[in-house]
């Protein structure tokens, strides 16, 4: 999974340049690598916040919600494999 800090920006800069007016290619790459970064990071606030309360301390929901954790992300980055 930490082959999202090599993955992130280089997939802002080619793929995923986010273009705003007054901004070169370089600025558009960084905000769209900013924009990746920062969506993986509310997804890593808001998982445990919501389950959390699901879970209830029992360790059986726990392995359950981080095998669901591990597949959602796994699955997410299958997902941005196919982008062009």
């Amino acid at each position: 999974m930490g082959a999202n800090w090599v993955i992130f920006p280089i997939m802002g800069e080619r793929v995923f340049p986010v273009l705003v007016r007054g901004m070169d290619a370089a600025q558009s790459g960084v905000l769209a690598m900013t924009l990746l970064m920062g969506a993986r990071g509310i997804g890593a606030l808001t998982g445990p916040l919501a389950a959390s309360p699901w879970a209830a301390g029992l360790g059986s929901r726990m392995r359950a919600g981080i095998l669901a954790a591990f597949m959602g992300s796994a699955l997410g980055y299958i997902g941005l494999s196919c982008a062009p």
